[in-house]
């Protein structure tokens, strides 16, 4: 198992890669910050999971850019001015394996 903690252009993460698979748990990301959406990009491309705490709509982005397959949205509740179940909903609809953090969650990858 190799674990990566990385930093760059004001964005973090940690990088988990066992057996060829790779997460990527982002701690925290700029907004508006195009490099840092590369650097980001580039060290999660092809993640199994990404963690993103941001918007519902750059995390989307950031998937999209990494080629990721599953994205898990870590937004606080209400987040945005949007209900959780309403911006799940419009996430869902803009992309497939995207899902919302919950308490107390577990998933096996």
């Amino acid at each position: 198992m190799r674990v990566t903690f990385w930093s760059a252009y004001g964005s973090t993460a940690l990088i988990v890669e066992h057996a060829g698979r790779k997460l990527c748990h982002v701690t925290h990301h700029p907004h508006d910050s195009a490099e840092a959406d590369a650097a980001l990009a580039a060290v999660a491309a092809a993640a199994d999971l990404l963690i993103f705490p941001g918007s519902w709509q750059h995390g989307l982005a950031l998937k999209q850019q990494a080629g990721a397959t599953l994205l898990a949205l870590a937004v606080a509740e209400g987040a945005n001015g949007q209900a959780p179940e309403a911006a799940a909903e419009a996430a869902a609809r803009k992309s497939p394996n995207v899902f919302f953090v919950r308490k107390k969650m577990s998933l096996d990858l």
